[in-house]
């Protein structure tokens, strides 16, 4: 894309950023929430967000698995519930229905795309698989949670879950 779509700004809704609205989001329903973000991403955003900075990688090696299991690695203990930052019309709504619907070692959405791996909980035991499979090469959140049966979720609204590529796709 050529752009950092955790800072597009989607007017439609919200006038904030994309990681902040997210941000603001986890904070109206009481949950402690980070912005996974590389190095340079983190010194960006206000002071207030608490941030965990993704691993150095090579170019060819940056991937949401590097992200999740660098947040696992400093809290190996903990649930993660991910969202990816370029999902705009996520809202409330989505989040608690996906909590609701926690159970197994992965909860996540699945839409005709298949298992939405950004839109998921992850147990520690499902974080401890993708890091071995990191390890051996394999960054495909997609196929860890498959491997391991994560539970599927139809969501409410799948228009709501659409992934945004880029401006024209918003």
């Amino acid at each position: 894309m050529g752009r950092d779509k955790s800072r597009m700004i989607y007017l439609e809704h919200s006038p904030f950023e994309q990681r902040i609205r997210l941000w603001n989001l986890f904070n109206s329903l009481q949950m402690r929430s980070f912005v996974s973000c590389q190095a340079h991403q983190g010194a960006t955003l206000p002071m207030e967000i608490p941030r965990i900075i993704d691993p150095p990688a090579s170019e060819q090696d940056r991937s949401p698995a590097l992200a999740l299991t660098g947040a696992h690695a400093q809290f190996p203990e903990i649930s993660w519930l991910v969202l990816a930052c370029d999902i705009p019309g996520l809202v409330e709504e989505d989040i608690v229905y996906l909590c609701s619907q926690r159970s197994g070692p992965a909860t996540a959405y699945s839409t005709d795309q298949g298992l939405e791996p950004l839109i998921a909980i992850w147990e520690p035991i499902a974080l401890g698989k993708l890091q071995l499979e990191v390890k051996n090469g394999n960054h495909s959140l997609k196929d860890v949670l498959e491997n391991l049966g994560a539970t599927q979720v139809t969501p409410l609204n799948s228009a709501r879950l659409k992934n945004i590529n880029s401006m024209k796709d918003a």
